[in-house]
């Protein structure tokens, strides 16, 4: 089996959202960091609180979520990366609400 580099990785048609105009910034590499952290935030919790793992890695995902979009929008200037991290927030908020 061919061993594949991280940075065929990143790159790859099946990264969720790509965009090549956020490959060629940062925004693309903070995006996909924080889908994975999101999934290891979610276990980690739920391995370390069972009863309330969920519910606190929504929270974490939202308070991420607005981190990145401030920084992404006011930093970065970008409003693409901005929206995005906002609209990822407000569906971890939703989570939460149902």
């Amino acid at each position: 089996m061919k061993k594949r580099s991280p940075q065929t990785l990143i790159t790859s048609p099946f990264v969720p959202f790509r965009n090549r105009e956020m490959d060629k910034s940062s925004g693309g590499v903070i995006h996909i960091l924080f889908f994975e952290n999101r999934i290891i935030t979610r276990y980690a919790l739920m391995k370390a609180i069972p009863w309330d793992g969920v519910r606190k890695s929504l929270w974490v995902s939202v308070i991420a979520g607005i981190s990145f979009a401030l920084i992404g929008f006011f930093l970065l200037g970008s409003t693409y990366m901005a929206i995005l991290f906002v609209f990822l927030a407000f569906q971890s908020c939703q989570a939460l609400q149902g």
